[in-house]
C-alpha cells in the first residue's frame, strides 16, 4: 500500500467518508425538519429508508462474499507454486544423480571385472558369434543405466513444466493490500450508504417501527461483516519468501533494534507478494513494499549500496520499510501494532499483518 499518506479511516471498515459515499449511486432520503413533518409524511420517509437499507444490504452480501475470498486467498496460489518448485528442485537433484550414477557404472565397467571383462576383450573375440554375445552382455549393462538417468530426467521435466503452470497462476493471483483495500472500500461505502439512509431521517420517523427494524438489520449486518472478515483474516496463508527476499528481511531487520524480521516479511508477503505484483497501484505507490514516491524520498536506504536510491530495488524497499516502521515504533512489541496502522491506515490491515507474521513464526519455529 502506501504508507504515510493515506487518508485516515475509522476502525476496522476504513470509512472513507465522502469518497466511500460517491461510489453509490442512490438518491438520498432528505427529511424535512422534525417539527414539520407530520406522522404520514414521517411513515413514507422511514419506508423508504428502510426499503433503501434493504437494497444495499443484497449488495453488501456480495461484496463481502469478494472481500472475504480475498482475504483467504492471501497466499494460497504463491505457496503451491513454492512447493512446486520445491519438488521441481529434488526431482532434477535426483535426476543429476541418476545421471552421475549412470556415467559411474559406465565407468565401473570398463574398470572392473565381470561384464567389464567382457568390454575389455570385445576386440579380441574369436568369432563373429562371440563378438555378438560380448557385445549384448555390454549392452544390456549401459541400456539399464541410462534407462534409469532418462526416466529420473523426464520426472524432472515434468515438475519443471508443473511448477512453471503453477508460478504463471501464482503471479496472475497474488492478492495485494491495494486490491484488498478497494474491497474494503466497496464494503464500507455500502455500510455507510445504509447508515447514511438512517441517519437522514427525522427524530419522528426514527421511532417508527419500520426504522427501528432496519437499523437493528443494519446492525446485525454490520456485525456479520466483522464477523467475516475476522474469519477470512484468519484463514489467510503465509508464504516463504524467495532465498533474495528472505536474506534481505533479515539483513534489513537489524538495523532496527527490536524488530523481528518476519514483522517485514508479513508486510513484504501483504503489499506485494514478495515482489511477485511491485507495479504501481491506482493510488500511485511503487515497489515491493509499495511506497508513495514523497515516503520513499524522506525515508530511502541504499540497501544494496550500489550509489542509486531506487523504490523498485528490492533491497532499498525492505530496507526502508524497515526504518519506515522503526520511525513508527516498530522496534518494541509494543509499537508494533501503531507502527502498522501508519503504514497503512486501516485496522484490517494491522490483523492481516499481524496474522501472516504469526504463522510464518510458527511455520519457521
Amino acid at each position: 500500500m502506501t504508507p504515510g499518506e493515506r487518508t485516515p479511516s475509522r476502525a476496522r471498515w476504513a470509512w472513507r467518508a465522502i469518497a466511500s459515499l460517491a461510489c453509490v449511486s442512490l438518491t438520498w432520503v432528505v427529511s424535512a425538519p422534525a417539527q414539520a413533518e407530520d406522522a404520514a409524511t414521517a411513515r413514507r420517509h422511514a419506508q423508504e429508508a428502510a426499503a433503501q437499507v434493504q437494497q444495499i444490504q443484497e449488495r453488501l452480501a456480495t461484496a463481502e462474499a469478494g472481500y472475504e475470498a480475498a482475504l483467504s486467498g492471501v497466499g494460497d496460489r504463491v505457496s503451491d507454486y513454492l512447493q512446486a518448485d520445491a519438488q521441481s528442485a529434488d526431482a532434477q537433484h535426483s535426476a543429476d544423480a541418476a545421471a552421475d550414477q549412470a556415467a559411474a557404472s559406465v565407468r565401473a565397467l570398463y574398470l572392473s571385472g565381470g561384464q567389464a571383462g567382457l568390454l575389455n576383450t570385445v576386440l579380441t573375440s574369436s568369432s563373429l558369434e562371440d563378438l555378438a554375445s560380448r557385445m549384448i552382455g555390454v549392452d544390456r549393462v549401459l541400456s539399464t543405466t541410462s534407462a534409469s538417468a532418462d526416466d529420473a530426467q523426464q520426472q524432472a521435466d515434468r515438475l519443471v513444466d508443473v511448477a512453471a503452470e503453477k508460478e504463471r497462476h501464482a503471479d496472475a493471483a497474488v492478492v495485494t493490500a491495494a486490491q484488498l483495500t478497494r474491497q474494503a472500500d466497496q464494503v464500507a461505502a455500502l455500510l455507510a450508504a445504509a447508515q447514511h439512509s438512517l441517519d437522514s431521517l427525522s427524530a419522528t420517523a426514527r421511532q417508527l417501527t419500520e426504522a427501528e427494524d432496519a437499523a437493528r438489520a443494519l446492525a446485525a449486518a454490520r456485525r456479520a461483516a466483522e464477523a467475516g472478515q475476522d474469519d477470512a483474516i484468519g484463514a489467510a496463508r503465509a508464504q516463504l519468501p524467495t532465498a533474495e527476499y528472505f536474506r534481505l528481511y533479515q539483513a534489513a531487520a537489524r538495523t532496527c533494534s527490536g524488530m523481528d524480521w518476519t514483522l517485514l516479511a508479513a508486510v513484504g508477503q501483504v503489499e506485494s507478494g514478495h515482489g511477485r505484483n511491485a507495479g504501481t497501484s491506482s493510488a500511485g505507490a511503487q515497489g515491493p513494499m509499495q511506497f508513495m514516491p514523497g515516503t520513499f524520498a524522506s525515508y530511502a536506504v541504499d540497501g544494496n549500496h550500489d550509489g542509486k536510491l531506487d523504490v523498485y530495488s528490492p533491497a532499498d524497499a525492505i530496507y526502508t520499510a524497515a526504518r519506515y516502521l522503526c520511525s513508527g515504533g516498530a522496534g518494541s512489541p509494543a509499537g508494533v501494532s501503531a507502527a502498522l496502522f501508519r503504514y497503512n491506515r486501516a485496522q484490517w490491515y494491522v490483523d492481516l499483518v499481524l496474522s501472516v507474521q504469526a504463522q510464518l513464526q510458527a511455520t519457521l519455529g
